[in-house]
């Protein structure tokens, strides 16, 4: 429930208040700073509840919270919203024009730009997932690759993702080429994932392949964030990117399945194979929408 708040707010706000010049920026720098939050959360939680106890644990996580809102709250005439429509005066015309706004807004969210945004969310965290969730058993099953091995590189690709996401927002405020740019990195990436599957790796080569791979995948999320807020309509943007990120909620309970019959049934490869060709999958569905 308040995932589903969140996600609209947040890019809206962002949207509104930071200058356009600034966006791709605040776009990554958002983006790690929930990253930096999932992994303090189990080490942070864990800790107090040895410390003081589970029930104390989960007040402190809510404390949290309402400490944040409090410090937004100060803050609440820095924040800028996208302006929406008028509002209809009237009962009945409040009706119509509510029934109105529903058909636009079911349109917008079918039209063929925001469903392929919807699309790149999807097949991305495919992508994002193979690696992430299943590249430590299909190594260990390909090359026989220590678990403490495969999760150093791991560990790698995923801060280097964070890391990347930080240069691709200053790369999308400061490249005038944005989709030459964007094809590039995709390729490298994809070249990057299938190579794993193809070729056993020393351990030092391995790790700095995953988080080369990891740090050009993260590079692409702030203008992954871009492209979705130029396809939304003024005041749309909250319904636009909270529809749109459902897309990773959805590639994210496919990819388990997927990849995990590939496992019990397929070859290894796949994972890694499979991940390369989301990710050029996801390079289609954004240069198309970049066509619109």
């Amino acid at each position: 429930i308040g995932n589903s708040v969140f996600h609209p707010a947040d890019f809206s706000i962002l949207s509104a208040s930071v200058d356009k010049g600034r966006l791709g920026r605040a776009f990554s720098y958002h983006a790690v700073s929930g990253n930096l939050g999932w992994a303090a959360a189990p080490i942070v939680m864990i800790a107090l509840a040895q410390l003081f106890g589970l029930h104390v644990a989960f007040l402190a996580a809510g404390a949290a919270g309402l400490i944040v809102a409090a410090l937004l709250a100060s803050q609440f005439n820095r924040l800028a919203e996208e302006s929406g429509g008028r509002k209809a005066k009237g009962g009945g015309a409040a009706g119509e024009a509510g029934r109105g706004e529903v058909k636009s807004g079911i349109a917008l969210l079918m039209s063929r730009p925001v469903m392929m945004c919807f699309l790149f969310q999807c097949v991305f965290a495919m992508a994002f997932g193979g690696i992430r969730n299943f590249s430590v058993a299909a190594l260990d099953v390909l090359y026989g690759v220590p678990l403490a091995v495969v999760t150093t590189a791991l560990s790698a690709y995923l801060v280097g993702s964070s890391f990347g996401n930080l240069v691709g927002g200053w790369l999308a405020d400061k490249t005038h080429r944005p989709l030459l740019l964007f094809v590039a990195i995709v390729l490298a990436v994809s070249a990057l994932t299938g190579i794993v599957g193809l070729i056993a790796m020393p351990f030092a080569v391995l790790t700095a392949v995953f988080g080369l791979a990891g740090t050009l995948q993260g590079s692409l999320l702030p203008s992954r964030d871009l492209l979705v807020r130029s396809v939304a309509p003024p005041g749309q943007i909250g319904k636009v990117f909270g529809f749109v990120s459902s897309g990773l909620g959805l590639g994210g309970a496919v990819t388990p399945v997927l990849y995990g019959w590939i496992m019990d049934n397929g070859d290894p490869r796949w994972v890694f194979y499979g991940s390369a060709l989301f990710m050029l999958l996801a390079l289609a569905t954004y240069v198309e929408t970049n066509r619109q």
